[in-house]
């Protein structure tokens, strides 16, 4: 997901964040404040998502929005550092395999 997508379009999305996730507080919304990652951490903190199901939850809904879908579907998606990972990246139909 392109994470610019959160920063770019935070004016428009801050509502209907609060509104998918209403355990987010307005202190929440004012830390995240359009960073992708901040979003991931705050959702760990209030619905204890693992890093990987809070940034799943993420690519759903902003990808969903309009003018949020890639065209490209061979994208690069962030995962956790491993071994056969240092860089932290790896394809997405490589990772798909992996597991």
């Amino acid at each position: 997901m392109d994470q610019n997508i959160v920063k770019n379009k935070w004016s428009e999305i801050r509502d209907q964040i609060d509104d998918w996730w209403e355990e987010l507080t307005e202190d929440d919304l004012d830390q995240i404040n359009g960073s992708h990652i901040q979003l991931v951490y705050v959702l760990q903190e209030r619905y204890g998502y693992s890093h990987q199901e809070a940034q799943a939850e993420v690519e759903k809904r902003i990808t969903g929005m309009p003018g949020g879908a890639r065209k490209n579907q061979d994208r690069f998606q962030y995962a956790s550092r491993t071994p056969d990972s240092t860089l932290g990246f790896q394809r997405f139909d490589q990772r798909s395999s992996a597991m």
